[in-house]
């Protein structure tokens, strides 16, 4: 496995460590994830609507859980990438 090293301030470092908290969480509760990208957008459609619906309840703390889970989502939905069609890499192997 590759290794990159990066230069964060504060701020973005505890943003990058609580989406990979995100991602592990979403990992251990639903290790298989989906099996075509058509369920990982019906998976980011339903957190899409709970983020939506934290906000309309201006629950800041649950919006935040959501965006996360949002970001979770996109995050394993990259990381599967080659299980759902070859190129779609960034370029970042």
């Amino acid at each position: 496995m590759k290794k990159v090293e990066l230069s964060l301030d504060i701020e973005d470092a505890c943003v990058v460590i609580s989406l990979v908290s995100a991602v592990a969480c979403a990992e251990k509760k639903h290790p298989g994830f989906v099996n075509t990208p058509e369920q990982a957008v019906s998976v980011l459609g339903e957190e899409f609507g709970e983020f939506a619906q934290a906000i309309n309840d201006k629950d800041f703390n649950k919006a935040e859980n959501e965006v996360l889970d949002i970001m979770a989502v996109c995050t394993r939905f990259l990381k599967a990438k080659t299980k759902f069609q070859e190129g779609l890499s960034n370029g970042c192997n």
